[in-house]
């Protein structure tokens, strides 16, 4: 079974990106689920109002009663009066509560070119209040309403070409619409830019325009969401949960989902299942997010409703219940649900949970290939990894170990541990790639640093083993225990046993301090890391490793300054090694130049690069200023993706008043050689070189000097760049230039900075 986590980034359903599945749960939000919010309820929010009006106290029919009048005018053809009517028979004011007449007087206004009647008939159209759901009627009149300027509809129009519902999805279209809209302030319209910005959906990703419209949006909901109108409470939760456009607040998050799921919005109560699954800003309590679950699911909500399945099949939170899981996922699937009907297809292909069927399972099968591949072609990572299963056991279409394996490639390539799994296993049998050992251990790794028990029982048999790895038996022991104690998976007691036993019999072939430290790695194993592998340069014996191929022996970090890949690294990351790597690759890189004297060093990548840095144009610094580092240090602890650690600029000297570098208070570790120091504007001000040793600081004043490091100055990496004839790129570092946050510098940094690998 394939389970993990992904964000579609347009509701927050789950937390794009990428977290963990908590008690085996699938953290996504899918398109068949945003279309159902759209129907319902699209407006973030509400109805657009129906107003009322009064005759003037002075009116020669002042003695007439409000309401007669109303009516009176509405029957002559009071096209303003019609629609306050309806509103009246909407909400059962003064006369008794009739959708359909209210639907009727909207109609007549909206006849007459009625812009708020068009506005909120669109609305009764949408959702079914008072008249036969019809799509495309609701857009028909949703684009008469926003063609006069009606924001409500404007933004409604959005959502439709967004999502495809009664018109053909077209992104610009979309992004039109929202972007009038949000100009006039609307709320629903802002948010929804400030997402398409944030995760690339239906316009380029750009986190500075998030931040902007996220902000902005912020701004306008909190005065809604403050007047109890839950859809801006939901989607106020989102960007708090987020981050977009105001700092990351997990218990505010928590809070307005809190009230927008008291109102009954659906996609809050799901966000609220997942915070108490989770802990996010609430004490962690899987009853609760049981609970939430079920108020959505009894909604109709597809998505809950699948999720309910997973928690009956699985027993989080309840006791394991094969009738009732299948039961929820039935109601789900009917709904075209893709997960659900993934899920039925290989509870009948199993017998897991239901009787075997392979009629059945073929049958809900191509259902699920159907719907799934619609959201596979849109990103979806977990459908991606359901259609690659689909295609490698040909359960509702032909087996294509091919078409298989390159579903996983890209739904392992966004973090899929079970996808990873499954693609490890295609590389070491050769199903649909070229055989490949190293990959597939690689892949393995991946999946089992986030947790995935079968990963990490399969490392502890390959440590031991060295079938494509160095025997390693602390590696081996540590990746055994963990999968012995491993109870977040969907694993079954007898895996643990025999992770267990297996462990047992490794601790016979070791020394005590060999045990102890493998305890103590995995006593201090988190979510995300893995272990270092100092200790594999040693045989279990304890004898010198056997003279061989070479194996890595350092990392540093260089960061690229030309297109056609020159890329910019401290001197001494080179120094003793057989061949320089780039992280993930077996093709060397060539060393162009060297500056001892200095600590600089200039590399070719293999290919050219897609982005590079810039350099700052002033060499002016200023003691106290911001900045930042990013690199990759300590590898195979730390993140993989790489680090941002910010500071200031502590001193304009190096060590003995060394001018050619500057004093940082960024932290640095093993693996930060050649990081870019970057300032506030993301132009690149340095290039991180050294740290006070802790040892000679120890020994000259008693005790260990704290994040003293050092870096070398844009000036002499400029003078070594130009003394090479390299073109770079510069900042223009005017004043009025918007300064970056550390999470904008790290996602620009990211693009071109990489681990360069040292062997020997």
């Amino acid at each position: 079974m394939r389970q993990s986590v992904v964000d579609d980034g347009l509701h927050r359903v789950s937390e794009c990106h990428r977290g963990d599945r908590s008690m085996f749960l699938r953290y996504r939000f899918v398109f068949p689920l945003l279309i159902a919010a759209v129907v319902t309820a699209c407006s973030n929010t509400g109805t657009p109002p129906k107003a009322d009006i009064h005759p003037a106290k002075n009116s020669p029919v002042a003695s007439v009663s409000p309401l007669a009048e109303m009516v009176r005018e509405a029957q002559v053809g009071n096209a303003r009066a019609q629609h306050t009517l309806a509103g009246k028979y909407q909400r059962g004011e003064g006369v008794p509560k009739d959708l359909a007449k209210s639907v009727a007087w909207d109609q007549k206004s909206a006849a007459q070119g009625y812009t708020e009647a068009q506005a909120a008939l669109a609305h009764d159209y949408f959702s079914g209040t008072g008249v036969t759901q019809d799509l495309k009627e609701a857009v028909n009149l949703a684009d008469k309403a926003a063609a006069q300027g009606n924001a409500y509809a404007q933004s409604e129009l959005g959502w439709c070409y967004r999502m495809g519902s009664g018109c053909p999805i077209d992104a610009a279209k979309s992004s039109e619409w929202f972007q009038k809209s949000a100009a006039q302030g609307y709320g629903d319209a802002q948010y929804a830019l400030a997402i398409c910005y944030e995760f690339g959906n239906g316009c380029p990703e750009d986190p500075s325009k998030a931040g902007e419209w996220g902000s902005k949006a912020v701004e306008t909901l909190r005065k809604a969401a403050a007047q109890g109108d839950a859809h801006a409470q939901a989607d106020l939760a989102f960007l708090y949960g987020r981050g977009i456009g105001i700092p990351i607040d997990s218990i505010q998050s928590a809070e307005w989902d809190q009230k927008a799921a008291a109102q009954g919005i659906d996609t809050a109560q799901i966000n609220l299942a997942f915070d108490y699954l989770r802990g996010n800003g609430v004490v962690k309590d899987e009853a609760k997010a049981l609970e939430w679950f079920q108020k959505a699911a009894a909604q109709g909500n597809a998505y809950a409703q699948s999720e309910l399945g997973w928690c009956y099949r699985m027993g989080s939170g309840c006791p394991i219940d094969a009738a009732k899981s299948s039961e929820w996922f039935q109601k789900s699937a009917a709904q075209g649900y893709g997960d659900a009907q993934y899920a039925l297809a290989i509870c009948y292909e199993f017998g897991n949970g239901c009787p075997e069927d392979p009629s059945k399972a073929g049958e809900w099968g191509s259902k699920a290939v159907e719907t799934l591949r619609k959201a596979a072609a849109q990103g979806d990572a977990h459908a991606q990894a359901d259609l690659a299963f689909l295609y490698g056991r040909g359960i509702g279409i032909p087996i294509d170990s091919i078409q298989s394996a390159e579903w996983d490639q890209k739904a392992a390539a966004q973090g899929i541990d079970t996808a990873q799994i499954n693609l490890a296993f295609d590389y070491l049998r050769g199903n649909g790639v070229v055989k490949d050992e190293a990959k597939a251990l690689e892949w393995f790794q991946k999946a089992a640093v986030q947790g995935n028990q079968s990963a990490q029982f399969i490392l502890a048999k390959e440590y031991a083993e060295g079938t494509a790895v160095e025997i390693n038996l602390v590696s081996a022991y540590a990746w055994a225990n963990l999968a012995a104690s491993n109870v977040n998976e969907m694993n079954q007691s007898t895996d643990r046993k025999d992770a267990a036993h297996f462990r047992d019999q490794l601790e016979d072939q070791m020394t005590r301090a060999q045990v102890a430290e493998a305890q103590r790695l995995s006593a201090n194993w988190k979510i995300g890391s893995d272990f270092p592998q100092e200790q594999s340069q040693q045989s279990p014996t304890g004898l010198p490793k056997t003279v061989g191929h070479p194996t890595k022996q350092g990392t540093g970090t260089m960061f690229v300054v030309t297109p056609t890949g020159l890329a910019v690294t401290n001197d001494h990351v080179l120094k003793g090694c057989l061949e320089l790597r780039l992280k993930g690759q077996d093709s060397a890189l060539k060393v162009v130049a060297e500056d001892a004297a200095n600590d600089l060093a200039l590399l070719q990548l293999p290919s050219p690069a897609a982005a590079v840095a810039t350099i700052a144009e002033s060499d002016k610094l200023r003691q106290g200023d911001d900045i930042a580092v990013f690199g990759f240090p300590l590898n195979g602890v730390l993140a993989s993706g790489g680090n941002l650690t910010t500071g200031v600029i502590s001193g304009l000297t190096g060590p003995r008043n060394n001018t050619a570098q500057f004093q940082i208070t960024a932290a640095i570790q093993p693996g930060s050689s050649g990081s870019p120091v970057i300032n506030d504007d993301g132009d690149v001000i340095g290039a991180v070189s050294s740290k006070l040793s802790d040892e000679v600081m120890a020994r000259a004043t008693g005790s260990v000097g704290e994040s003293v490091n050092f870096a070398i100055s844009a000036q002499e990496l400029k003078a070594f760049l130009e003394a090479n004839r390299v073109t770079y790129a510069t900042g223009d570092g005017h004043w009025y230039a918007r300064k970056q946050a550390p999470a904008d510098i790290a996602d620009a940094a990211r693009k071109w900075t990489f681990m360069v690998e040292c062997w020997k």
